[in-house]
């Protein structure tokens, strides 16, 4: 979104009054001036950006932007309506816009925009490209169902990043500074709640680790 001069990025975002240290936790991260971890209050510590979510926030179940990729996203899938695709694409990103309150950015997918839909690219690159939008609309509205796309849909690509080498490849989805779960991996589940197993005798059993997938994450 820096990247692209995405303004949803400031509403997404609360920026770091000292954008050196890229939002890590102080100690962890190489040559970090800080010497401790993030405050326990983090209001009180104004030196790391923190997303834009309240506890008063209304809580929604399916947004406009995402009715519009996902019509984009079968439209090409299963028609090849490139045409279609493409006006609930550019929909999509207009109505992402308008929901984080930062005005018309139809100008993002304008000839030579950043976000220009371009009927002359593979398939998979197009839906690519929708999956990449659906994906950032999802911030700060339904964040559990972007972490679900990411998982159906593997887009943004997974990758290991190198912190101490300079910045990662614009979009791509980088690996956390301390991967508890072991390089390269990511989440696929949540843990069954204890109050679930206790009360439901059908209920599966605990996987190994939260790396094991899901029955519908099949690639």
């Amino acid at each position: 979104l820096n990247e692209n001069g995405d303004p949803r990025l400031q509403s997404i975002y609360q920026p770091a009054a000292d954008d050196s240290e890229f939002g890590a936790y102080g100690s962890n991260y190489p040559g970090a001036s800080k010497t401790g971890m993030r405050s326990s209050d983090p209001s009180s510590d104004d030196s790391y950006a923190r997303v834009n979510i309240l506890n008063t926030d209304p809580a929604h179940i399916m947004i406009l932007p995402e009715v519009h990729f996902l019509i984009a996203e079968a439209a090409l899938k299963f028609n090849d309506d490139d045409a279609t695709a493409k006006a609930n694409y550019e929909a999509g990103i207009v109505a992402s816009g308008a929901m984080h309150g930062v005005g018309d950015i139809s100008y993002l997918f304008e000839s030579g925009a950043p976000y220009e839909w371009d009927s002359g690219k593979s398939k998979e690159d197009r839906l690519k490209d929708i999956y990449m939008q659906r994906w950032v609309a999802f911030a700060n509205f339904l964040t559990i169902e972007g972490w679900i796309e990411l998982r159906r849909t593997d887009w943004p690509e997974r990758m290991a990043y190198d912190y101490a080498a300079g910045d990662p490849t614009v979009g791509m989805l980088t690996e956390p500074l301390q991967n508890k779960l072991g390089s390269g991996l990511f989440p696929n589940r949540i843990w069954y709640p204890e109050s679930e197993r206790s009360a439901n005798i059908k209920s599966p059993e605990q996987p190994a680790d939260l790396t094991v997938k899901v029955w519908w994450d099949v690639n």
